[in-house]
């Protein structure tokens, strides 16, 4: 077989896939959407939420003691010296 006609074969098989797909679209879905939909309803609005929330993200934090040679002990005075709290978790 040539090339010529494993490339014409190739693009009949996607011709032929593409059209057999879209007529089984066309035949099995339904031609009308809105005959199966449930009515629509208003709703009543939601109650606003009472008290205050407060969100907990816990964060990891190296010692500073710990970090010699790294440079992280650079980036706890940093944090310091633009007045960022950096607290240890107890």
């Amino acid at each position: 077989m040539s090339n010529r006609t494993i490339i014409i074969g190739a693009i009949a098989v996607v011709v032929v896939s593409f059209l057999g797909a879209t007529f089984l679209i066309n035949l099995l879905w339904p031609s009308s959407l809105q005959e199966g939909r449930p009515q629509l309803v208003a709703v009543p609005p939601l109650k606003p939420l009472a008290g205050k929330s407060t969100i907990l993200a816990r964060a990891a934090v190296g010692d500073p003691r710990c970090a010699r040679g790294t440079g992280a002990a650079q980036s706890f005075r940093q944090a310091a010296k633009f007045g960022f709290a950096i607290a240890a978790e107890r």
